[in-house]
C-alpha cells in the first residue's frame, strides 16, 4: 500500500511540476520546503526500511499476531461515530470583541466534549484550541477579543468526542470527502 501511494505521489507530483515554482514553503519551519518531487528519496528510503523490518517480522515471535493485526486495521475502513449537529455561524464578528459561538449535538448523552479549533484564514499561523462549555442542550465557547482584532477572517471547526477511541469533527469533510471542514467568518472594519 506504501508503494502505491508512494507511486499516486510521484505522478500527482509531476503534473504539478510545470504548475508550482520548484520551491514552496510549506510551514513556518526552514526544512518544510521544496517541491513534492523532492520527498520521493526519503520516502524511497523509508519503504526499503520498511520492508526490511517486515522481513524480520515473518521470522514469527510473539508479537507477530499484533503485527498482523496492526496491519490489517490500517488496510481496513474505519467506522467513524458521528452524531448530527447544528451550529449557526455568526454572519459577521466585530473585530475586537469575542466572538461567542454555540454547538447543539443530536444525542446529548453521547457526546462527552467539544473543542473548539481556530484560527485567522492565514496559513501562517496554527490553529488555536479552546474546550466548549456545556450548557444544558449545548456546547459554548468564545473566541477572544484581542484574537479577533485582526484583519484576517476567522476560520473554525469543532471536535467532538464520544470516548478514548470516539472522535469526529463537524463540519468535516462530509461523505464525498469534498465539502468545506471549517466555517468561515468575516470581520467588519478594524
Amino acid at each position: 500500500m506504501y508503494r502505491r501511494a508512494r507511486d499516486i505521489w510521484a505522478q500527482l507530483a509531476k503534473y504539478a511540476q510545470n504548475v508550482y515554482r520548484p520551491d514552496i514553503t510549506a510551514g513556518e519551519r526552514e526544512h518544510l520546503r521544496g517541491h513534492w518531487l523532492d520527498r520521493l528519496p526519503a520516502m524511497d528510503a523509508d519503504i526499503a526500511d520498511m520492508a526490511k523490518r517486515l522481513e524480520q517480522s515473518k521470522a514469527g515471535g510473539p508479537r507477530q499476531d499484533r503485527v498482523q493485526a496492526a496491519i490489517q486495521e490500517a488496510l481496513g475502513r474505519p467506522h467513524r461515530v458521528s452524531v448530527p449537529c447544528r451550529h449557526v455561524p455568526a454572519a459577521r464578528f466585530q473585530p475586537g470583541s469575542a466572538l461567542n459561538l454555540a454547538l447543539q449535538a443530536a444525542g446529548q448523552g453521547m457526546v462527552r466534549s467539544v473543542c473548539l479549533h481556530y484560527r485567522h484564514v492565514n496559513h501562517a499561523e496554527r490553529w488555536r484550541a479552546e474546550d466548549m462549555q456545556r450548557k444544558d442542550n449545548r456546547f459554548e465557547a468564545a473566541i477572544p477579543a484581542d484574537y479577533t482584532h485582526s484583519p484576517f477572517p476567522l476560520q473554525y471547526y469543532f471536535e467532538l468526542r464520544a470516548g478514548p477511541n470516539a472522535a469526529w469533527l463537524f463540519p468535516g469533510l462530509g461523505a464525498t470527502l469534498s465539502d468545506q471542514p471549517y466555517f468561515v467568518v468575516r470581520g467588519g472594519r478594524l
